[in-house]
């Protein structure tokens, strides 16, 4: 999923129904990367700290 606008809101925050939908996703086994054009630095943590099996981005 993207990053800007769309996993996170116009604010750069994780909206908690977002943030359920990841995490019920990995439960039932469900990979979850994200595809921004941020490198991995720019990717806060508490996005990381969601759960992601990765991401596809900038090096």
């Amino acid at each position: 999923m993207d990053v800007d606008e769309t996993l996170l809101d116009y604010e750069n925050k994780l909206p908690a129904l977002a943030d359920r939908a990841i995490k019920e996703a990995r439960k039932k086994k469900h990979r979850v990367y994200i595809c921004t054009g941020r490198s991995e630095a720019e990717v806060y943590d508490y996005i990381w700290n969601i759960g992601l099996d990765g991401m596809m981005g900038v090096i």
